[in-house]
């Protein structure tokens, strides 16, 4: 069996935010709760210092990675909507970075149940709601 490893020629790698992440990590907030509802392989995340980092994502590969990487943060595979919804909490900091070109999954679709813009679009409705 292959382990697919969702790699491109646009991204150079797994995509997400490996060539912005540290630059992006410059503005985190101090807060006792991080979350990422689409983490990817969590490259923000590894910058923060929130005492309780909780890293989400639909794909089997990435909540492999995430759990090797952070064996002390809590990794979960949830609906992006449950998963802000349960850490929700004016103690959260929430990384929202959603999927925004869908190419990048061909290979694997699995895990994608909308298009970039339904994701946004769901967003948008949840971030007035929330108190992190």
């Amino acid at each position: 069996m292959t382990t697919y490893h969702p790699k491109t020629e646009l991204s150079g790698g797994y995509s997400g935010l490996k060539h912005t992440a540290k630059q992006i990590a410059e503005y985190l907030p101090n807060s006792k709760i991080y979350v990422e509802p689409f983490a990817g392989l969590g490259r923000v995340g590894k910058f923060s210092n929130s005492k309780t980092k909780i890293f989400n994502d639909m794909s089997d590969y990435a909540v492999y990675e995430l759990r090797k990487k952070f064996p002390l943060s809590i990794v979960t595979q949830m609906n992006f909507e449950e998963c802000i919804l349960k850490w929700d909490s004016k103690d959260t900091f929430f990384l929202i970075d959603p999927p925004w070109r869908t190419p990048i999954y061909d290979n694997d679709k699995s895990f994608i149940d909308r298009t970039p813009k339904e994701y946004y679009q769901k967003i948008m409705e949840i971030l007035p709601t929330l108190k992190g």
